[in-house]
C-alpha cells in the first residue's frame, strides 16, 4: 500500500515538473528588440533614402523602394505596423544600438566589421561596386584610371571602404547622400562616383544620357537586413519572412516591380 502511494506521489510530482517546464518554456523571455516591437505593435525600420531602387523619396515625400516593401512584409508577418525612419547612412547602426530603430533596411552589405556590432538576416541580394562618370568622359575607361582621380562616395558605405583601400592616391570626397555626390559629378567637381551596381544603374537611367557606368564591378557583396546584436527573435522572424516570400512568389514580384 505504501509502495502504491509512493508511486502515485512520484507520478504527481513528475506531472507537476513537466507542467512547470512547459509553462516556463512558453513564457521564455524574448530578445529586447522583438519584445519592443510586439509591445508597441510597431516595427521601426531605419534607412537612407537616396539609394534607388532600394530606397528613395517619391513626389509625396514618402520613402519607397524594394527594401521598404521588404520591411513591410516582415512587419506584416509580425502582425504590426511599419514605421520608416530616414537618416544618414552612418547613423543607422548607432540608431539601432540605442533602440531608436529595431531594424535596418538600407541595402546594407554583410561585412566582417559590421558583423561585430550587428546581427544580419540571411542575404537577399547580390551586388557589387560600380564606377559612374559623365557620358562625355573619355579619360576614365577602367578601374585603374581612378588611382589619382577625384572620387565621390557615401560615408560609411562599402564603396567608401573599397575606394579608400584600392586608391591610396585618389582624392576622396565623402557625402551623406548620393544626390549631392552626383550633383558634384555633373558640375565637374568630381571625376567619378563609386556605388552599388543596381543603384548606379538607377542613377544612370534617370540622368537622361548625362552619365554612364564604366568597367566591371569593383567587388562582390551581399545585402541583408540588420538588427541589434543578440536580437535573435527579430532575426529569426525576418529570415522566416524571406523564406516565405521566396516560396510564394512575392520576392520575384518585388524584383519585377523595382528592377525591371
Amino acid at each position: 500500500m505504501r509502495i502504491g502511494l509512493l508511486r502515485k506521489a512520484l507520478l504527481v510530482s513528475l506531472v507537476v515538473v513537466l507542467v512547470v517546464s512547459v509553462a516556463a518554456g512558453c513564457g521564455q523571455k524574448k530578445s529586447p528588440g522583438y519584445a519592443t516591437v510586439m509591445k508597441q505593435k510597431k516595427l521601426i525600420v531605419g534607412t537612407e533614402a537616396t539609394f534607388p531602387p532600394f530606397e528613395s523619396v517619391d513626389e509625396q515625400n514618402k520613402v519607397i523602394g524594394f527594401d521598404i516593401d521588404l520591411a513591410a512584409e516582415v512587419a506584416k508577418d509580425l502582425g504590426v505596423q511599419l514605421e520608416v525612419s530616414e537618416m544618414k547612412f552612418d547613423s543607422l547602426i548607432p540608431a539601432l544600438q540605442t533602440g531608436k530603430i529595431q531594424m535596418i533596411a538600407a541595402a546594407m552589405s554583410i561585412k566582417p566589421e559590421r558583423m561585430d556590432v550587428v546581427d544580419f538576416s540571411n542575404p537577399y541580394y547580390d551586388a557589387g561596386q560600380s564606377i559612374v562618370v559623365t557620358a562625355n568622359n573619355a579619360v576614365i575607361t577602367k578601374a585603374d584610371d581612378l588611382k589619382d582621380k577625384k572620387i565621390g562616395v557615401q560615408t560609411g558605405t562599402t564603396g567608401d571602404t573599397t575606394v579608400s583601400e584600392a586608391y591610396k592616391n585618389a582624392k576622396i570626397t565623402r557625402f551623406d547622400r548620393f544626390t549631392d555626390a552626383f550633383l558634384d559629378l555633373q558640375n565637374g567637381n568630381l571625376d567619378a562616383v563609386v556605388l552599388d551596381a543596381p543603384v548606379a544603374k538607377a542613377y544612370v537611367d534617370a540622368s537622361g544620357g548625362k552619365l554612364k557606368i564604366i568597367g566591371d564591378p569593383l567587388s562582390s557583396e551581399k545585402y541583408a537586413l540588420a538588427f541589434n546584436k543578440g536580437d535573435k527573435d527579430l532575426v529569426d522572424a525576418a529570415n522566416k519572412t524571406l523564406e516565405r516570400i521566396k516560396k510564394d512568389g512575392t520576392f520575384e514580384k518585388l524584383v519585377q516591380k523595382w528592377f525591371k
